[in-house]
């Protein structure tokens, strides 16, 4: 059992994250607590992340963000009001290149972010015929 430093409610450990700079290796806040501590700091905490991992505040992220008009750069799905999109960057030079949805950042990272790859994707979907008829119009 271990007490939470927030709502000071003594819970069993699986009420717990595991943390390990934690002495016993779980967060001082419960889920819950963290939950909550989440929601109320998404912004500071987004800033935070976006000024150590991209070397950008959140006025630049809201700059590209209207500058994509909201939506992702390689699909156009919109941000939504639980997901912020991701902050896409050269893995080579750091330098931000936009904002792109779960997927598409995915997809590229997992082509290494090469052009050459995603070209070879391309035209092994246009040549199997496994497209949707949105895609090439």
């Amino acid at each position: 059992m271990k007490k939470c430093n927030t709502c000071k409610r003594t819970q069993p450990y699986a009420a717990f994250n595991k943390r390990a700079q934690e002495t016993d290796g779980y967060n001082y806040k419960c889920r819950e607590c963290m939950r909550v501590y989440r929601r109320k700091n998404r912004d500071s905490e987004a800033c935070g992340a976006l000024r150590s991992r991209y070397g950008i505040d959140m006025a630049k992220y809201t700059e590209l963000l209207k500058q994509q008009q909201g939506v992702c750069a390689v699909c156009a799905k919109p941000e939504s009001s639980n997901k912020r999109l991701a902050v896409d960057h050269n893995h080579t030079t750091g330098a931000v290149r936009g904002l792109l949805c779960g997927a598409c950042n995915r997809a590229l990272g997992l082509l290494a972010d090469s052009p050459t790859r995603v070209a070879s994707a391309l035209k092994y979907l246009i040549d199997k015929g496994h497209y949707g008829t949105e895609d090439l119009t």
